[in-house]
């Protein structure tokens, strides 16, 4: 199979600054991402996927990718509040491998529950851990800039290194 998206992991991002009512008011969202890796070991961030909150292109609403502090790892992170300093992650050790496929799985509830959870390979890779928000939605506004394959901002751009296949985002 060929990949829809090949990222160098250097400068390569698929970017739209478009406003965006992607995950306005949701009550969570799940991101589905089938990727091959090629680059695990990497002493940075690699972002998979990020929405950004409203009041700044810098600051993440919802993303998912994988960790830099323990390399492979993968995670799933959220901002309820638009220009909030709280950035809530779950990281888990179930790790991705250079160039083996991998379908990474990563929901946040956010009314009620205020839980994420994450799979690999369909495998249950965390419990749902409490992410310690608000009660409430994510924000009303409008994403500034949505990315797949890096960050929103230019520094650093956190980009990943491999091949997407399939990319999901789904409101809840």
């Amino acid at each position: 199979f060929k990949p829809t998206v090949r990222f160098d992991g250097t400068n390569d991002i698929l970017r739209s600054d478009v406003a965006s009512t992607l995950l306005n008011a949701a009550a969570g969202c799940t991101f589905i991402a089938v990727t091959v890796p090629r680059n695990v070991a990497v002493a940075s961030q690699q972002v998979v996927v990020q929405i950004s909150e409203g009041a700044t292109i810098q600051n993440n609403r919802a993303s998912l990718g994988q960790n830099v502090t323990n390399q492979g790892s993968v995670y799933v992170q959220e901002r309820v509040v638009d220009g909030g300093a709280t950035v809530n992650q779950i990281s888990v050790a179930a790790k991705v491998a250079n160039n083996t496929p991998a379908i990474q799985t990563g929901r946040l509830s956010m009314t009620g529950e205020h839980k994420a959870s994450m799979w690999v390979n369909g495998v249950a890779a965390s419990t749902e851990a409490d992410i310690g928000v608000t009660d409430g939605p994510f924000s009303a506004t409008n994403s500034l800039r949505n990315t797949v394959g890096a960050g929103p901002a230019t520094t650093p751009a956190l980009y990943f290194q491999g091949d997407h296949y399939e990319l999901l985002v789904y409101n809840e």
